[in-house]
């Protein structure tokens, strides 16, 4: 994901579709699953690894700054369908 110009507003700014950012895309994408999966992967055969719901969100939040240069991560929870969001962990 190309970091926005500190001049250019958020509004203007739109992807290229060029060839060479179609593939930074797929390579950026297919990093992102890899990544998902090997979460996912660890959390079904090594189930202590994330034996917590602070656990599980601070990976995922790792996941998401490998790939991108983000100041903020805020990750919600629910505990079923009927139960309202609750913040889980924030990266700030």
């Amino acid at each position: 994901m190309r970091k926005l110009k500190e001049h250019q507003e958020f509004q203007t700014w739109q992807p290229s579709g060029a060839e060479g950012d179609a593939a930074a895309r797929l390579k950026e994408f297919q990093s992102l699953s890899a990544d998902i999966v090997g979460f996912f992967h660890t959390q079904i055969f090594a189930p202590s690894v994330y034996d917590s719901n602070e656990k599980i969100c601070q990976a995922f939040s790792d996941i998401l700054l490998r790939q991108w240069d983000l100041c903020t991560i805020i990750t919600f929870m629910r505990h079923g369908a009927e139960q309202p969001l609750r913040e889980f962990h924030a990266h700030i």
